[in-house]
């Protein structure tokens, strides 16, 4: 084989990996591109955890049972979770 074609095939070669590692890359960021801005916002993912969070099903199952539990007093950090990954 020829001095020239052994430097070609071997730039070839090393921009093919360079190609396929920053394709990787692209398709990464456009995973997660898809995944919070389509199926959390396009889906309304964080609406209706925000409605099942707002349904205080703890305080219900405590009415249901007659125990003194408080919705006022009761679980607020999943609310604030919520509320603050919307900003």
């Amino acid at each position: 084989m020829p001095k020239f074609d052994r430097y070609w095939i071997a730039t070839v070669l090393t921009a093919q990996v360079g190609a396929g590692a920053a394709l990787g890359i692209v398709a990464q960021v456009f995973l997660v591109w898809a995944i919070s801005g389509h199926v959390l916002f396009g889906l309304k993912l964080l609406d209706m955890a925000r409605g099942v969070a707002n349904c205080d099903l703890p305080a219900r199952v405590g009415q249901l049972f007659g125990s003194a539990y408080s919705s006022r007093r009761g679980h607020r950090l999943v609310p604030l979770i919520l509320h603050r990954l919307s900003r």
